[in-house]
């Protein structure tokens, strides 16, 4: 069985380092560029995307990347994908680097990210309950690289929420996850604005802020806060009907938006997050996250996962009450 706990542990360093690189750039006047699709594109995102690139680059590099803004890259033809990746893989975390502490080298100094760029959450509450333990340096990620590259893949979104972003909106997020054989067992939202990092791996529970994270236990639609990214989605995409009946149940509808809809979700501050339309990267981090919090992600048919082009999130005690809903039934 893999030991999940030395890629949970990258994750968050390289999206806590990465976000608090783009404070660098936040409330800026920062202007952004438009895609062919319309949306917009900043410095600060392809700056994240390449510093968290070098990063899986570094450390691993058998493995495949999907990111929003620099798209796939698979193993370089250098590597034989059935030998030993390096001399040696027992390499973990820089030990120098602490997960969430003294990342401060990464934004510019000269652009004060708040009046204090150190601040960081309390090292006094551990990622796991055990203790602020580090990776085990005796202990290898694995001892040999035999997967292929289409086995292990990492999904990245420098900046979820670019929109907020650049109109100096908090609700942003710095987007990781470890897909392995078609599944995330890995996943780390870090939202550097609000300073909040929530992060989950398979068997090693959900964490926020180095507590335990779990949704709420609200278990009627009159008591349910929904949020949602975009009104203009829902008839675009279909989901007019599927939201009008949410509206008609729901205590409060919130456009709380992007990532920071599933953050408040996943830890118990919302019911239920809603997008017709998601991208792979956009997901990445969300199902380790929501099966060890106790809850739902996936698409509205009810499939758990990430590969169906739309989301919902939800709580366990509604997820059956949603989907009903949604789907007219």
């Amino acid at each position: 069985m893999t030991d999940w706990q030395p890629y949970l542990d990258f994750a968050v360093q390289t999206a806590y380092r990465a976000g608090r690189l783009t404070l660098g750039y936040y409330q800026t006047g920062l202007r952004p560029d438009f895609k062919a699709d319309d949306t917009p594109v900043t410095a600060a995102d392809r700056a994240a995307e390449e510093f968290i690139r070098a990063e899986i680059e570094r450390r691993f590099p058998g493995h495949a990347i999907l990111g929003e803004e620099f798209g796939f890259s698979s193993i370089p033809d250098s590597l034989n994908k059935s030998v030993l990746i390096r001399d040696s893989v027992t390499e973990s975390v820089d030990q120098s680097v602490p997960i969430r502490d003294s990342v401060t080298e990464s934004v510019d100094q000269s652009v004060p990210i708040r009046d204090s760029v150190t601040e960081s959450v309390d090292q006094s509450v551990p990622i796991r309950e055990s203790g602020p333990e580090s990776v085990d340096q005796s202990a290898p990620i694995r001892d040999f690289v035999t997967e292929s590259v289409d086995r292990w893949r990492w999904l990245i979104d420098p900046i979820d929420g670019t929109k907020s972003f650049v109109r100096g909106v908090p609700l942003y997020g710095v987007l990781i996850g470890l897909e392995v054989e078609g599944v995330v067992r890995v996943g780390a939202a870090y939202f550097p604005a609000l300073d909040e990092m929530l992060c989950a791996a398979d068997g090693l529970g959900c964490w926020w802020n180095g507590r335990r994270a779990r949704v709420s236990e609200v278990a009627r639609m009159e008591e349910a806060y929904v949020c949602y990214t975009n009104l203009r989605n829902m008839p675009k995409y279909g989901r007019q009907a599927a939201f009008e009946r949410l509206n008609a149940r729901a205590f409060a509808m919130r456009g709380w938006s992007d990532a920071y809809g599933y953050l408040l979700v996943a830890t118990g501050r919302a019911e239920v997050m809603l997008d017709p339309v998601m991208n792979v990267w956009d997901c990445g981090p969300f199902p380790p996250i929501f099966r060890e919090a106790g809850g739902y992600f996936g698409s509205w048919s009810g499939e758990e996962g990430h590969t169906y082009g739309e989301a919902i999130a939800c709580n366990g005690a509604l997820k059956d009450e949603i989907l009903r809903l949604v789907n007219g039934e």
